[in-house]
């Protein structure tokens, strides 16, 4: 990693997102913030969204995925925004997340707020490391495809947010 590349990683581990993915040139392109609550509505996704940007430093990404255990919120954007709207994808995260669960041997409400995090990394490192055509893709990620997250994270780099 060139030391400019470095200064780049060092300053989204100040950001305080729960994980941040870099595409080649080591760009952000997607923030992630993982909560271990169930049953969030669109409604109370948009607003946690709305508040999160309110009160962090924004980072220019063109996705934003709000992930819980059961749903994921993914909003597409060019600038990240302030305003209170609806996420652009509303996914089932369940039989996404299902085998990994299985594999980590605990269940959804079992999970700590940690490992969740590192179980979506897990999850997102499949696909940014994937060598798998479009059309090889499961049914019950196709919107991965749709939303052009697919394309816009392969072959990038994970960051998790740094420890306190």
């Amino acid at each position: 990693m060139s030391s400019s590349n470095s200064m780049i990683f060092k300053s989204f581990m100040n950001n305080f997102w729960d994980i941040v993915v870099l595409d080649q040139e080591y760009k952000p392109v997607l923030v992630v913030e993982v909560k271990r609550r169930f049953n969030v509505s669109p409604l109370s996704a948009a607003q946690f969204r709305h508040n999160l940007f309110a009160n962090q430093m924004m980072t220019k990404a063109s996705f934003f995925l709000l992930a819980f255990p059961d749903k994921f919120y993914l909003w597409t954007q060019g600038e990240a925004q302030l305003e209170n709207y609806q996420p652009d994808f509303i996914i089932d995260a369940r039989p996404i997340l299902k085998p990994y669960f299985e594999k980590a041997g605990v269940s959804p409400e079992q999970i700590t707020p940690v490992s969740l995090e590192l179980l979506i990394g897990v999850w997102l490192e499949s696909i940014i490391e994937s060598q798998k055509p479009c059309e090889e893709i499961e049914i019950n990620q196709q919107w991965v495809i749709e939303s052009g997250l697919y394309d816009a994270i392969a072959k990038g780099h994970l960051v998790y947010e740094a420890a306190a």
